[in-house]
């Protein structure tokens, strides 16, 4: 599920900054082409009012200064001033240096401008006017200055100085529209950028509850295999969701119910045959018995016995993988003491006490199975080795017991092999001549239908390690 939203919110995201460029791209173009137009156009309005107090007498300049103040207020203010004023200009950025550019090339255009511009942005609240004095945040309400202080934003205002004569400068201050500054459109895009995460968290969450609606049933179909293959009692599942789903839920509960009567039909089988083959069994021992001592009397009782007990081992063998008992909390340590003390020389198992100690291990598993995987396993180790050690360690969520001989071990490469049924090792046969070689593999199952397994390979000084682990 995790994996999931990643990909989710990642393919989201990414489409998002795609989006976002693109629109940014597209954005900054038509700015700077709509910003280039309203420069342009103010920039021709300043040069016409140049080219206008060129043509005035200076006693007119004032008066019309006054008019301007009246009609234009609310863009402009005008004044004549008989210095150049310092500006503290503010930092030039892209679209600062087009407005600058536009102006200073329009107005060098024009005939009626000679000397220096001065063409700056500058902080609203640090505006100079008049002279080197006056803010122009200090200025009365009649002079119209106050309405290009835009608060909130106070947007940079830009200031013309332009040469009238030698001692009078034409001062122009005006704002441009807060559309097409950066700073303003920053303020935008965050805004932007905030309701995009919104959508996206909503995006998300949305999803996370689909993708959980979806995969639901497949964590149920996870547990119920595993629950089956414990101990193969089938778990129906109901069948909700899309069609595909239901379709496998359906599948598998049939699978369970199949399994399960082949278990049964299996066990059935078993015990039908073996009882089926008591009569002849019986009949052929009666003939041999009556028979005249023959070379071959001997060796026809011997192959009597071992079809009998082929017969009975195949029926246990079925019996022991299908036992039928409640799971419980089983303390490991006591399970192994009371096995070894059921031999008569206490010397054969010998547990090494600190680690079980230390951790004190249980599990939740069926006491008789767990107890007849440990004798078969420590049998073996007693058997072939004299005698077992058993010692424990926690790996990862496992707890694993390792029983270890002095035994002859495995020929290389049988580490698999071992585990067929009624396979059989040379020294198998000579150790234990009545053995069926279905131990191992009936120990396998007991741990696997409980979570765990069984390994085995040789030790590099010789003899056996068998690792039989069960979860924590």
């Amino acid at each position: 599920m995790a994996r999931t939203l990643f990909l989710v919110a990642g393919s989201v995201l990414l489409a998002q900054l795609i989006v976002w460029s693109l629109w940014q791209i597209e954005w900054r173009s038509e700015s700077k082409v709509a910003l280039e137009e309203v420069s342009r156009n103010m920039a021709l309005r300043v040069s016409s009012t140049v080219e206008y107090f060129h043509s005035l007498p200076n006693t007119y300049r004032h008066i019309v200064l006054d008019q301007l103040r009246e009609v234009r207020g609310g863009t402009y203010f005008v004044t004549l001033n008989r210095e150049r004023i310092a500006i503290d200009s503010l930092p030039v950025d892209g679209q600062k240096a087009l407005v600058i550019k536009t102006f200073t090339d329009i107005l060098k255009s024009n005939t009626s401008v000679t000397g220096e511009i001065s063409i700056a942005f500058s902080d609203p609240d640090a505006l100079h006017v008049f002279n080197n004095e006056t803010l122009l945040k200090d200025l009365p309400e009649y002079w119209g200055a106050r309405t290009l202080l835009s608060q909130p934003y106070n947007p940079p205002i830009l200031v013309l100085q332009i040469p009238i004569t030698e001692k009078e400068w034409l001062y122009v201050a005006t704002t441009m529209p807060a559309s097409l500054l950066s700073g303003e459109n920053a303020k935008q895009n965050r805004s932007l950028r905030f309701f995009g995460m919104i959508l996206l968290a909503l995006l998300l969450l949305l999803t996370a509850l689909k993708v959980r609606e979806i995969i639901r049933p497949f964590d149920n179909l996870a547990k119920a295999a595993a629950a089956f293959g414990k101990d193969l009692t089938p778990v129906p599942l109901p069948a909700r969701g899309s069609k595909e789903i239901t379709e496998t839920i359906h599948a598998f509960n049939q699978m369970q119910d199949n399994i399960r009567q082949y278990m049964n039909d299996r066990k059935a089988l078993f015990g039908s045959i073996s009882h089926d083959l008591k009569t002849p069994l019986t009949r052929l021992r009666l003939r041999v018995a009556m028979m005249d001592e023959l070379d071959d009397k001997e060796a026809m009782e011997q192959d009597l016995d071992y079809l009998d007990l082929m017969i009975k081992s195949a029926l246990q063998i079925v019996r022991s993988t299908d036992i039928h008992e409640n799971a419980a909390q089983v303390s490991i340590y006591k399970t192994l003491t009371d096995i070894a003390a059921s031999y008569p020389d206490n010397r054969q198992v010998i547990i090494h006490k600190k680690n079980f100690v230390h951790y004190n291990p249980s599990v939740v598993v069926k006491p008789l199975a767990l107890r007849r995987c440990l004798e078969n396993l420590i049998d073996n180790a007693i058997r072939y080795g004299s005698r077992a050690e058993v010692d424990l360690q926690q790996r990862g969520e496992y707890w694993v017991m390792t029983i270890i001989d002095s035994g002859p071990g495995i020929p290389e490469g049988m580490e698999k092999d071992i585990f067929k049924p009624y396979l059989r090792l040379d020294h198998g046969r000579k150790k234990n001549p009545s053995g069926n070689g279905l131990g191992l593999m009936t120990s396998r199952h007991l741990a696997r239908t409980h979570g765990g397994d069984l390994e085995v390979k040789n030790r590099p000084e010789g003899g056996l390690e068998v690792s039989l682990s069960f979860p924590i």
